[in-house]
């Protein structure tokens, strides 16, 4: 394992479980938020915002790790039956368009995250700035974006070789 893969499997493990400390928080958001309402009969302020924001924490910080894991949606049934060279190649055109297209999403992500602190933009009830998770937005895709160039490199590799 190259250095670069080692650092992308560091970084996206990190990623992975702050989304699965974001997943226990909305669990707890959402209990509290219930037994509030139905209990006291006074819902928690700002459910919506709190859930939402680590939603978007949840997802960017899965992205990369599932993308290691290859738990991605993949249609294999016709690529599974070709040659191994084959094969390789036609994964080393798929993690391109990936790279492509995430790096794309990374570079407009961090136009966001930018945008968001120029004007200090806010969440709707509680007013938690929304810098913080557009950069963690834009940390996730940069890391898919790598793990994408990562398996890439490995495809290519492969390629060559068979």
């Amino acid at each position: 394992m190259s250095l670069m893969e080692k650092s992308v499997t560091v970084v996206t493990r990190w990623l992975n479980w702050m989304a699965a400390a974001a997943i226990i928080a909305v669990m707890v958001v959402v209990c509290i938020n219930v037994v509030g309402r139905g209990v006291f009969g006074s819902p928690l302020k700002g459910t919506v915002d709190i859930v939402s924001l680590l939603g978007a924490l949840i997802i960017a910080g899965a992205m990369a790790y599932t993308q290691i894991l290859k738990g991605h949606i993949r249609i294999t049934l016709f690529v599974e039956r070709l040659p191994g060279r084959i094969r390789y190649i036609i994964a080393s055109v798929i993690d391109l368009i990936g790279f492509t297209l995430f790096g794309l999403i990374s570079w407009q992500t961090i136009l966001f995250a930018r945008d968001t602190y120029d004007i200090g933009e806010l969440s709707e009830v509680l007013k938690i700035p929304l810098t913080p998770f557009a950069v963690v937005i834009t940390v996730g895709c940069i890391a898919l974006s790598l793990v994408l160039l990562v398996d890439l490199i490995t495809a290519l590799s492969k390629a060559v070789k068979k």
